[in-house]
C-alpha cells in the first residue's frame, strides 16, 4: 500500500507500541483475558520481513518472553519510509505485571524501545480499566 498522507511528521528508524483490548457490548462485564500489542516500524527499509520476530520485555529487569511478533502490514511512503505494523496478543496478566513496573524495555527482533513516563502512566491508565 503506497501512503498518499504527509508521513514527514513520523521520524524514520522510530518503534511506536499501541495496545488495546476489546469486550462484548457496551460495559466490561468480566475481566480481560487478552491484550493487543501493536509495533509500527517507521524506517527507511523493510526490517522484518517475513520473519516473525520475537517479543521480549523486560519489566524490572525480569524477562518476559511474549512470544512472536506477525506482520499484519507493511506501508511505503511517497517520502520512502517502509511502515511495518506488527501484532500479537498477550495475556492480560503479564500487560498488569508490564504496566505496574517502574522500568520497561521492549526488545523485537534486534531493535528496543525504552518505555518510561507518561507511557507507563498510560499503560497503567489502560489497564486499570481491565475490570468491571
Amino acid at each position: 500500500m503506497l501512503l498518499d498522507y504527509d508521513s514527514s511528521r513520523i521520524k524514520l528508524n522510530s518503534l511506536f507500541l499501541q495496545c488495546f483490548f476489546g469486550y462484548e457490548g457496551k460495559t466490561i462485564s468480566k475481566p480481560i483475558e487478552k491484550v493487543g500489542l501493536r509495533i509500527m516500524s517507521a524506517s527507511d527499509e523493510e526490517k522484518f520481513g517475513n520473519q516473525p520476530p520475537e517479543l521480549i520485555v523486560l519489566a524490572d529487569g525480569e524477562r518476559l518472553r511474549l512470544g512472536n511478533m506477525y506482520r499484519e502490514n507493511i506501508e511505503f511512503s511517497q517520502s520512502g519510509g517502509i511502515y511495518e505494523y506488527l501484532v500479537n496478543t498477550i495475556d492480560a496478566n503479564d500487560f498488569v505485571r508490564i504496566a505496574k513496573s517502574a522500568r520497561v524495555e521492549v526488545q523485537i527482533g534486534s531493535d528496543e524501545l525504552q518505555l518510561s513516563g507518561d507511557y507507563l502512566e498510560a499503560l497503567r491508565d489502560l489497564a486499570s480499566r481491565m475490570n468491571p
